[in-house]
């Protein structure tokens, strides 16, 4: 059984990894891609359209999630799921 831990790790070319609580969220709009800094405009661009057609707003920050961890020397590999917690504009 994993335990959690307070302790951060450093990852060699990839920065620190951390536990960290996050607070609840009620609704979020999510999109799961391939990890392509090429079209993350797109993917924004996308989710701001929707958000906006469905009467809703962002209503905090941003979270990325690995499904697949990122690879160095390739990081269009990499699955992510990026949730953008939401509110009805009403």
């Amino acid at each position: 059984m994993a335990k959690p831990t307070n302790k951060e790790l450093e990852i060699e070319n990839v920065g620190t990894l951390a536990m960290r609580e996050l607070p609840e969220v009620e609704e979020m709009a999510t999109v799961v891609q391939h990890e392509n800094h090429h079209i993350l405009f797109h993917v924004y661009e996308g989710v701001g359209k929707w958000v906006e057609d469905n009467n809703c707003q962002i209503s905090g920050p941003i979270r990325k999630l690995y499904i697949t961890p990122p690879d160095p020397e390739n990081k269009d590999r990499a699955l992510v799921e990026l949730q953008f917690p939401i509110k009805s504009s009403s």
